[in-house]
């Protein structure tokens, strides 16, 4: 059984109110189950939670204390079908856990204080749905999912947490896939929300490209360079390729950094 490695900052504090001394921990949960992928983790209320496809029947919730410095198992629910991806973050002191099948998407609850575990949506039904796919939390209560399928139509998808419904299902492949050349298996996505706009993103097997959108107008999207071609593809010192990678970094609230590195120097 393989079981999966965190690594933990443990705060110890000292005597002064102002100092901090700070250790590292290697922590392994030891309900992992036989499973070794399917897996997510996030941080609430100062503990680590772990969501586990366990021995591929059910989606287990973990614990881990820095107080006790011990893992617990403190719940489960089975999903309909089998699962490939899951999301969490947490928002509104819940836990929003995205699990990704090979047919639907289903977002779920788990509640730090009382250990509920519960499915909240409907599925959202997709035909061959992706397990590259991208969750962020949106400012409006809601949680945006950009996702491919049949392996060649991207859209960026809204979840009214509110509601608790699925809200707006936005096809942008003819911006970010023109040549449906997109490889599930070996490419990536990624997103980005600041106060404002949605930030999308696809590397293909020949170009990357960026699109920018905004929660009131998701049907909408645009261009994103800098290189003033308006096609939304990424230049790289005045130069296009297959061999480029990149990623979004920012605080949130303004317009994300994008970041470009060419692959074939590695």
């Amino acid at each position: 059984m393989k079981k999966l490695l965190f690594i933990l900052l443990l705060f110890l504090t000292t005597n002064f109110s102002w100092s901090q001394e700070y250790a590292w921990a290697h922590v392994s949960n030891p309900d992992y189950g036989t499973s070794n992928a399917n897996s997510c983790i996030v941080m609430a209320e100062g503990k680590l939670y772990q969501f586990h496809f366990a021995d591929l029947a059910n989606i287990r919730v973990g614990k881990y204390d820095p107080a006790t410095s011990a893992w617990s198992t403190i719940g489960q629910t089975t999903p309909a079908a089998y699962i490939t991806k899951m999301h969490a973050v947490y928002k509104n002191n819940l836990i929003y856990l995205l699990a990704v099948s090979s047919n639907d998407y289903v977002v779920y609850t788990f509640d730090p204080v009382s250990n509920i575990f519960s499915q909240i949506s409907i599925a959202l039904t997709a035909p061959m749905p992706a397990s590259n796919t991208k969750m962020k939390v949106g400012f409006n209560n809601d949680l945006y999912l950009l996702r491919v399928e049949n392996y060649a139509n991207i859209y960026l998808s809204r979840f009214d947490i509110t509601t608790a419904t699925w809200t707006e299902n936005a096809n942008y492949t003819t911006l970010l896939n023109p040549t449906s050349d997109f490889s599930v298996s070996s490419e990536q996505l990624e997103l980005y929300v600041s106060n404002t706009s949605i930030y999308c993103g696809a590397s293909t097997n020949t170009v990357d490209r960026i699109g920018v959108t905004t929660p009131a107008n998701l049907g909408v999207i645009a261009p994103y360079n800098s290189a003033g071609s308006n096609d939304a593809q990424i230049y790289m010192n005045g130069s296009l390729g297959g061999n480029k990678q990149f990623y979004f970094t920012g605080d949130g609230i303004n317009e994300p950094i994008v970041h470009v590195k060419d692959v074939s120097l590695n």
